[in-house]
């Protein structure tokens, strides 16, 4: 039979055990209230974003992301471009960003009628234009008079073996509509398609701009593509501290016409650009 003494150490023994238990109780319970207070700040930073500006809307958007997503955070990215579209107000922004050293695989060809769009790229992230499920290949399929705006990291277009064409561009227009599309702050990597394609449907404007970014060709790339081509109507572009890496000039990299007393005539204008070394 045990002493009054051991009893009394089990006893000690006893309430410390459950004084450590309780204290890790205690610390569980505070993380758990630490990550709800974090989820409902973001709802919050989320609701009152919008509320200040109700046609602005902002998605975090990853490969590895779920269209059931909010896209509110990087934790809770959605995957694909229409989500977020369908999602964004009529004649509203819809605001993509792509995490930090995130490759993002777009892999529809998605149409953007009515909302402009701008993506802003992370630190060594990538924009990569794909294949669809049947083969395709992806793009975005820009609206009447919207406009897309890219920054930062690399935006590179498919590798996929054929002709560069409007309907194969990362960027290009529905019939009867203008394309204005603006890069600023990243690397082009051109494989074989087109960066941005104006449409053709003569005295339609069509707005290009390359700003404080680079520009070079794709590893296995194997047909002629350019970083705009317009096939008819007006062209205007803006090449500002632009580094060139391709090894052709950027009149090469720049195709299409626009009309002059009914006559085509090839345009670059407003360029400021350098090659590389």
């Amino acid at each position: 039979m045990p002493s009054i003494l051991e009893e009394l150490q089990l006893l000690k023994q006893a309430a410390q055990e459950q004084t450590g238990a309780s204290n890790d109780l205690v610390l569980a319970v505070i993380a758990k209230l630490s990550e709800i207070d974090g989820k409902v700040e973001s709802i919050v930073t989320e609701v009152n974003a919008q509320l200040d500006n109700p046609l602005e809307v902002i998605f975090y958007l990853s490969s590895s992301g779920s269209d059931l997503n909010t896209g509110a955070s990087s934790n809770t990215p959605i995957l694909t471009v229409k989500e977020a579209v369908d999602r964004t107000p009529t004649g509203g922004l819809c605001k993509l960003f792509v995490a930090d050293s995130e490759v993002y695989l777009l892999s529809e060809r998605t149409l953007v009628s009515d909302c402009d769009l701008e993506i802003k790229l992370g630190v060594n992230s990538v924009f990569e234009q794909s294949l669809t499920p049947d083969q395709s290949v992806s793009g975005l399929l820009m609206g009447m008079r919207q406009a897309v705006v890219l920054s930062g990291g690399e935006v590179r277009t498919a590798v996929d073996g054929s002709p560069p064409s409007m309907d194969k561009a990362l960027f290009s227009r529905q019939d009867r509509a203008k394309i204005d599309l603006r890069v600023f702050g990243s690397k082009v990597a051109l494989g074989d398609q087109n960066l941005g394609w104006g449409g053709q449907t003569a005295n339609g404007m069509h707005d290009f701009s390359l700003g404080h970014s680079s520009v070079e060709f794709r590893a296995g790339k194997t047909q002629s593509s350019k970083l705009f081509s317009a096939s008819n109507g007006c062209f205007s572009l803006a090449l500002t501290t632009v580094t060139n890496n391709t090894g052709s000039t950027f009149v090469d990299l720049v195709g299409g016409v626009y009309r002059v007393n009914n006559l085509p005539i090839n345009m670059v204008t407003n360029s400021s650009a350098v090659y590389g070394g």
